[in-house]
């Protein structure tokens, strides 16, 4: 029940990184675009979003040997 509400106010309000990273975007272009120079194309909020490299893609053998790692790294 619980996590069906906090889905329903995510639906309305996101939140997370990506937010966060949106919300730094716009003031960064904000005050970008206040001082740029005359006759300087404006800046848009994408330009100052970070770019991440998609994930990469593990095969089964090497999602087992982080598991392995995790197991035995906190047995200890």
């Amino acid at each position: 029940m619980e996590l069906a509400e906090w889905l329903a106010f995510y639906n309305l309000e996101p939140f997370g990184e990506h937010r966060a990273d949106i919300r730094s975007g716009i003031v960064a272009c904000v005050f970008a675009n206040a001082h740029r120079g005359k006759n300087k194309s404006a800046f848009k909020v994408e330009d100052f979003m970070p770019k991440f490299d998609p994930p990469k893609q593990m095969s089964i053998d090497e999602i087992n040997g982080v598991l392995k790692g995790f197991v035995h790294g906190n047995s200890g």
